[in-house]
């Protein structure tokens, strides 16, 4: 049974790429891609998935605010940042808001495929920083 995700990413392109990427393996079934996360609680009812790609810098409503809406909703979920900061205290953030991991953008693609499966058996990948 595949894993049903939905992604947050307010980077048209990247967002696209996504989906592509992730769309082609056997193992995921994205069922959601949205540019902000303004109708989060929405989307997460009505898709329940069992992951969110999660970008920290979006428009509006930052990722990082979103965690507890998206976690009440769906408590079971797993969230995964996928972010292009590096800093501590957005790391620490996301964790204390609930992310479950926090990948770094900079990563091969592979890495995002590993962190989604990690995080679906439970695990919490994090991107080291280089």
């Amino acid at each position: 049974m595949s894993i049903r995700l939905v992604i947050f990413e307010d980077n048209e392109t990247l967002r696209n790429s996504l989906v592509t990427l992730l769309g082609s393996s056997a193992d995921y079934e994205v069922i959601g891609a949205h540019g902000d996360v303004l109708d989060v609680e929405k989307v997460m009812q009505s898709t329940r998935p069992d992951v969110v790609i999660l970008d920290i810098d979006m428009p509006k409503l930052d990722g990082i605010s979103a965690i507890p809406l998206i976690k009440l909703i769906v408590p079971e979920i797993s969230v995964v940042m996928y972010t292009q900061f590096e800093d501590n205290d957005r790391l620490f953030k996301s964790l204390c808001a609930g992310a479950d991991g926090y990948v770094l953008k900079k990563n091969s693609p592979l890495k995002l495929f590993e962190a989604i499966a990690e995080v679906h058996k439970g695990g919490m990948p994090m991107s080291p920083a280089q």
